[in-house]
């Protein structure tokens, strides 16, 4: 299934694309922008409750690097076996 991202429209009434995740800021300067921790500064893009290095509950957004070197990533594909469709076996 191929879904196109919301639009919005600008000033003009041009349309234009909206981000599809919350790390993405666009306008004027895009960048992207993560959740930095307040107590150890580990960053993530996802929301968390508290710091998964330190624990502390206090995080701020912070600017990421326009160049980078991205040192994990995850994708998901499907879900567990035990979790698909009976019928199809699929990840309905």
């Amino acid at each position: 299934m191929n879904q196109e991202a919301p639009e919005a429209t600008d000033a003009v009434g041009s349309p234009t694309p909206l981000p599809r995740v919350d790390c993405l800021r666009i306008g004027d300067d895009p960048h992207l922008a993560a959740n930095g921790c307040a107590g150890c500064q580990a960053r993530y893009f996802d929301r968390r409750n508290a710091c998964a290095r330190c624990g502390k509950e206090e995080f701020r957004s912070v600017r990421v690097a326009d160049d980078a070197t991205l040192r994990s990533s995850a994708s998901s594909t499907g879900l567990h076996p035990a979790f698909r469709c009976r019928t199809c076996r699929r990840s309905c």
